[in-house]
């Protein structure tokens, strides 16, 4: 498999990941603003995940999972 469709493959999957990040997101009713502020990372790690633009850490999905006050399985479940 060539490196090209590696990273289009992945690409969409971050997609998907930041798309349902966002929709937990929006059902809680929070900003962007204010998840980062609860989960204790930066706005700008909320939004380059919900485009899909970073492959965060686990320990990121925790804290993004505590603050939505939802397991972090559902994270996954997209």
């Amino acid at each position: 498999m060539g490196k090209h469709k590696v990273k289009t493959r992945n690409t969409r999957k971050l997609k998907s990941f930041g798309a349902h990040i966002k929709k937990l997101r929006q059902e809680k009713g929070l900003t962007q603003e204010q998840l980062a502020d609860i989960a204790k990372v930066s706005e700008n790690t909320i939004v380059t995940i919900e485009t899909g633009k970073l492959n965060t850490t686990v320990a990121t999905c925790f804290d993004i999972s505590k603050a939505l006050g939802v397991d972090i399985k559902e994270l996954f479940d997209f």
